[in-house]
């Protein structure tokens, strides 16, 4: 199975298992990966009616067949029910967990029940365990991330976390991650903490298999030419280049997206004081 590790990690917080499943034949070519697994299996485990805040709601975190490959690819999807809205919701988040959760050796992570007390997952190849967390609980996201990677002794973890607001069940928690990366619209982050699950860590060392090598970097090395902001055609790479991410809220204003006013209307002069050229 060419991009992919073949396995998923099931949790269950409210028996302590851990399990390792493969991923069914087929649904690579199905399904590709991340939102597409994640949808899959949401539909799979949650029965219509299930409180998405209650322990029999799962909480999925999926990658796809570039992470970890030389495409440099770090984006990867959190699904789940949401309490915000009762249906099925998924955020993407960047970073480095979905390559590093890939060279441990999985594609995904399901996270089912609900644990008594504060946990935190520790995945390191292999070896994966459920660990105390009540000295996290209540910290930070900033804190925890520090904290956690003092314990474990490793600068380089990857971490997925949340803060007071997602153990405190708000609707509009999400998941963090690498201190900036931010998924999991809807309140992803709630379901995190109604299961009492305070962050994942994880460390990898093992690698990706990829079918045509040569290939492959030929292919990428062409991307990364079509990409060069000296000659790429794509009006919008040299503002993203410059600005990031807040470049977009101009473009989604211009466009009648940016919605305000409980949506009553799409477009919002304010926007301006706090678009990519007044942050830079």
């Amino acid at each position: 199975m060419y991009g992919y590790k073949g396995k998923i990690l099931f949790v269950d917080l409210s028996n302590k298992k851990i399990e390792m499943e493969n991923v069914p034949e087929g649904w690579p070519k199905q399904y590709i990966g991340g939102r597409g697994f994640n949808t899959r299996l949401l539909y799979d485990l949650v029965r219509p009616g299930a409180d998405p805040l209650g322990p029999e709601n799962v909480l999925l975190f999926g990658t796809g067949p570039l992470n970890g490959t030389p495409l440099c690819s770090g984006r990867m999807t959190i699904t789940t029910k949401a309490p915000e809205s009762g249906f099925l919701v998924d955020g993407n988040i960047g970073g480095f967990f979905a390559p590093e959760l890939k060279y441990a050796g999985y594609d995904m992570i399901v996270v089912r029940g609900q644990s008594e007390k504060p946990v935190y997952l520790w995945i390191n190849d292999d070896y994966v365990e459920i660990k105390n967390a009540a000295h996290l609980w209540g910290r930070t996201t900033h804190e925890t991330d520090s904290m956690l990677k003092k314990d474990l002794g490793d600068e380089d973890i990857q971490l997925r976390y949340i803060g007071p607001a997602g153990e405190r069940l708000a609707n509009a928690a999400i998941i963090i991650g690498n201190l900036h990366r931010a998924g999991g619209r809807g309140g992803a982050g709630a379901v995190m903490g109604s299961k009492k699950l305070k962050a994942i860590a994880v460390k990898g060392t093992g690698g990706i298999p990829i079918h045509s090598p040569d290939d492959y970097e030929e292919v990428v090395e062409e991307i990364w030419r079509e990409l060069d902001p000296q000659v790429c055609i794509d009006l919008f790479l040299g503002p993203w280049n410059i600005y990031g991410s807040p470049v977009v809220v101009r473009y989604v204003n211009e466009m009648g997206g940016l919605i305000s006013k409980n949506d009553q209307e799409g477009v919002w002069d304010e926007c301006k004081k706090f678009g990519a050229e007044e942050m830079m």
